[in-house]
């Protein structure tokens, strides 16, 4: 007979599973912004001095479009489709339910603020995912922040 420390550890979703989850959502969503550039308006060309301007808020709009699809599906169902197609499902680290909105939003927040850090803020983004790597529990810093865990479904 297995203990429950062994029993949750079996539960908790793989590095390589989370990684697949997270590739699939990114390209999803690189779809989508892609979609929205002719749409809204946003020209990228690079020998327009005006180009670093509207590829700034071509950002925004994108973290804002990334951080309402992730937190939706997170708080909804658990679940972005990314995370449907590689069985995978965030839920509180207490409870084993859905996690809340608030949670959902903390989840999305942590690794997005720590970017904006400067000089160091793209190895801080990759250190809050990495830590999942060592943590017994496979939680990254934004799990941790939530209180959340990724399982297998």
């Amino acid at each position: 007979m297995t203990d429950h420390a062994e029993t949750t550890q079996q539960e908790i979703a793989s590095p390589g599973r989370r990684l697949g989850g997270f590739i699939i959502d990114a390209l999803i969503l690189s779809a989508v912004a892609l979609l929205l550039l002719p749409i809204l308006g946003f020209d990228l060309d690079l020998n327009d001095p005006d180009s670093f301007d509207n590829a700034s808020r071509f950002r925004l709009a994108n973290l804002v479009v990334a951080g309402v699809y992730s937190v939706a599906f997170v708080s909804i169902r658990g679940q972005t489709p990314g995370k449907i197609l590689v069985r995978t499902k965030v839920v509180d680290a207490t409870t084993r339910q859905i996690p809340s909105v608030t949670a959902a939003v903390i989840r999305y927040a942590v690794p997005v603020a720590v970017t904006f850090v400067p000089v160091i803020g793209g190895l801080l983004g990759l250190l809050v995912y990495a830590w999942l790597l060592w943590d017994p529990q496979r939680q990254g810093i934004h799990d941790k922040a939530a209180n959340t865990l990724v399982v297998t479904v």
